[in-house]
């Protein structure tokens, strides 16, 4: 007889319990999502344009026009996108 692929598991979450048993939980706040690419951390469309732009140079520009074709996304969207990089 065939064990369900979870029966297989209950000794790796039985050893993990036990070594978590009785470890203190901190409560350190609330979890927040931090923006790096603006210095106040807010995330925004024009912080986005400004960190390309920033990153982007003549070579590499090419190299995304390549990368840019490949991916796999409706044509329209490529075409746009390669549009506002040529502006």
């Amino acid at each position: 007889m065939r064990r369900p692929l979870f029966d297989s598991k209950i000794g790796m979450a039985i050893t993990f319990l036990s070594e978590v048993e009785g470890k203190p939980v901190h409560n350190y706040g609330s979890d927040s999502w931090d923006w790096a690419a603006d210095p106040s951390g807010i995330y925004s469309t024009n912080s986005v344009y400004s960190m390309f732009w920033e990153e982007a140079t003549v070579d590499s520009l090419e190299e995304c026009f390549e990368e840019l074709w490949k991916i796999k996304i409706p044509s329209k969207i490529v075409v746009f996108a390669w549009t506002i990089m040529n502006m």
